[in-house]
C-alpha cells in the first residue's frame, strides 16, 4: 500500500473554478440541463468558501444549484446561503506578524471573541460573519472555553456571571463561586 497525501480544496483554491465548472458541465448532462448558464462573476463565491467536507461537499453543492435552479442561469438567490455572504477577499485581514512568532491558538480566540461580541454574542450571526457554520462555532468556543460575561448588581455586590451550554455559572466578586 502506497500512502497518498492528497491537498484539502482549501489549500488548493486555485483549483476551486475549474472544479466547480467540470461538475457543472457533468452534472447538467446528467439531468439533462445543458442550458443552464453558471455565470463566471459567481466563481469567486465558490473560491472564498473553506468547503469543510471538500470536494464531494463542492460536488454535492453544484448538484443541489442545477436541481433547484428555475430558469437557464444560475442567480445569487440560488445560490446556498453559505455562498450568498460578501466575503472580503483572502487578503484582506493580513495583520502584521512579529518577528518573535504568534501563537496562532490566541489569534484564533481573539478573532472569536472579537465576532462575538460584535454580534453581541448571537452565535448564529456570528458564525455567519465568520463564514462557518454554527457547530463549528460552538466547538472552537469550547475549545478556547469562550464564554459571555455578563455583570449584574446585587445587594452583595458586582457579580460575573459566566454562560455556557450547560447553563450559568455565578462568580462572586471575591472569586467563589455561588451554588
Amino acid at each position: 500500500m502506497i500512502p497518498l497525501r492528497l491537498p484539502s480544496l482549501r489549500e488548493r483554491p486555485e483549483d476551486i473554478p475549474e472544479l466547480v465548472n467540470v461538475f457543472h458541465e457533468r452534472i447538467c448532462r446528467k439531468y439533462d440541463r445543458e442550458d443552464l448558464v453558471l455565470p463566471p462573476h459567481l466563481l469567486p463565491r465558490f473560491s472564498a468558501y473553506r468547503w469543510p467536507g471538500n470536494i464531494r461537499e463542492l460536488e454535492n453543492t453544484i448538484e443541489r444549484i442545477v436541481l433547484l435552479t428555475r430558469g437557464n442561469e444560475v442567480k445569487e438567490k440560488d445560490l446556498p446561503s453559505f455562498l450568498q455572504v460578501d466575503a472580503p477577499p483572502r487578503e484582506a485581514f493580513m495583520p502584521d506578524l512579529p518577528a518573535q512568532g504568534i501563537c496562532l491558538d490566541g489569534l484564533e480566540r481573539e478573532i472569536l471573541f472579537r465576532a462575538l461580541q460584535k454580534c453581541n454574542w448571537n452565535q448564529s450571526r456570528a458564525a455567519r460573519y465568520l463564514n462557518m457554520s454554527r457547530p463549528t462555532l460552538i466547538y472552537r468556543m469550547n475549545k478556547h472555553n469562550l464564554a459571555r460575561e455578563l455583570e449584574s448588581i446585587t445587594d452583595a455586590g458586582v457579580q460575573r456571571q459566566t454562560s455556557s451550554r450547560q447553563g450559568f455559572t455565578v462568580i462572586r466578586k471575591d472569586g467563589t463561586v455561588a451554588s
